[in-house]
């Protein structure tokens, strides 16, 4: 091992056997041995990014593939990709979809062109999120998650367009749980209320954790007037993972309809401790406390000063 740290180029075929066993930490290890020699192998940054990405060290591993990038001649549209999933990953969308949308003007694909879309609806661009999924669709037509992704992006819009393209995705794939209950709250928005649970009870049958479709029956049988149903599966949408900040506003809602203003007020101020700076979450929180003054007096209450 010796020799081959003397030349640098002998470490790369080392390297690269250690991250296909995984062993992340070894290969980083190799890699910055030779770091500091004038001459570095080519992949070599490539490399430590990705050992770096391995290890869950996602900014530093985004350095490396810039390096990576900076030492050839042509940008390769994967790199580019890559590091625009990152920043996805790292909640830095606006960045991500400059790197994504570079990354497809030189070369399209579905998958980044579903990135990118999703990049853009992140960063509350909704129209650029709908045309980077129109040109996924445009060269996947069967792709379930473009169709099910444009649903979304439909959804607060044109809930019947959104209801189009939920239909179209379980075409393709009728196993995709997530389209059961982007359809059941496109049904919601356009006032069908039936048809939105039965919807999302299909969707559960597929997939008992999906928490969309626990949030529509949740809509649906509040709009109903059923409370202590929609309670229930506004509660299981909150352990699942999808919307919780909705599924909360919807415990919160049918608690104080019934009610039960001690349990609602637990509620509420475990919404302002897992969501600070929310602000539907604390104007909730500050109607029901003025609502319910002469009830709650002795209760303590969240103060926007005190911010916890």
């Amino acid at each position: 091992m010796n020799d081959k740290l003397e030349d640098a180029s002998g470490v790369i075929e080392d390297v690269e056997q250690l991250l296909s066993r995984a062993e992340y930490r070894k290969a980083l290890g190799l890699c910055e041995a030779v770091q500091l020699r004038e001459s570095l192998p080519s992949k070599f940054w490539f490399l430590k990014a990705r050992a770096l990405e391995g290890l869950g060290e996602k900014r530093s591993a985004i350095e490396a593939y810039r390096c990576e990038i900076a030492s050839l001649k042509r940008v390769p549209p994967d790199l580019l990709g890559q590091i625009g999933s990152l920043l996805l990953d790292l909640g830095e969308y606006i960045e991500g979809a400059i790197c994504l949308d570079q990354s497809c003007e030189i070369a399209p694909s579905p998958d980044r062109l579903i990135l990118l879309a999703s990049a853009f609806f992140r960063s509350g661009r909704p129209e650029l999120a709908r045309e980077a999924i129109r040109r996924a669709i445009d060269l996947a037509p069967d792709n379930d998650e473009a169709w099910n992704n444009l649903g979304a992006y439909n959804l607060a819009s044109t809930p019947f367009e959104a209801e189009k393209a939920f239909r179209r995705a379980l075409e393709i794939n009728p196993a995709r749980s997530s389209s059961y209950g982007g359809l059941a709250l496109a049904y919601i928005a356009q006032g069908k209320t039936k048809e939105a649970v039965d919807a999302a009870r299909e969707g559960l049958e597929r997939n008992p954790l999906e928490g969309s479709c626990y949030l529509a029956v949740g809509k649906g049988e509040e709009i109903q007037g059923d409370l202590e149903s929609a309670k229930d599966a506004y509660s299981k949408a909150f352990r699942c993972d999808f919307d919780k900040r909705s599924a909360l506003l919807g415990i919160l809602r049918t608690l104080e309809k019934q009610g039960r203003l001690s349990e609602a007020l637990d509620w509420h101020l475990r919404g302002v401790r897992a969501w600070p700076g929310d602000t539907e979450i604390r104007n909730a929180y500050t109607t029901f406390a003025e609502t319910h003054k002469g009830v709650l007096a002795q209760r303590p209450l969240i103060t926007d000063k005190s911010g916890s």
